[in-house]
């Protein structure tokens, strides 16, 4: 099954280059919207703490999301669920996380 998230390409309509919170610049179609995700994990991909010292990102790169996932903050299943992936990707993300030992 293929799926997608939103991106920031789909907003602007273009593939433009962005900076994303972690300094990266990247092309518009690799910041995800996460404003589906919890405002403390948001804040956390910006380099903050879950309390809120920083502004929640609304937009993160690829790199973001992977470093949220290796560092435990979120797993993959969780993030694709909160994003509105179908149930057969986030049937196959858990597996992912499973296989790599990141529990639910």
């Amino acid at each position: 099954m293929s799926w997608l998230p939103k991106t920031l390409a789909d907003e602007e309509g273009g593939n433009a280059m962005h900076q994303c919170a972690c300094g990266r610049r990247v092309p518009s179609d690799m910041m995800v919207d996460v404003t589906a995700l919890d405002a403390s994990i948001r804040r956390i991909a910006r380099g903050g703490s879950a309390r809120g010292d920083v502004p929640a990102a609304d937009y993160l790169c690829d790199g973001c999301r992977e470093r949220l996932i290796r560092e435990g903050a979120i797993t993959r299943e969780s993030f694709v669920r909160a994003l509105g992936a179908p149930r057969a990707v986030t049937k196959k993300a858990a597996k992912r996380d499973a296989a790599r030992g990141r529990a639910r």
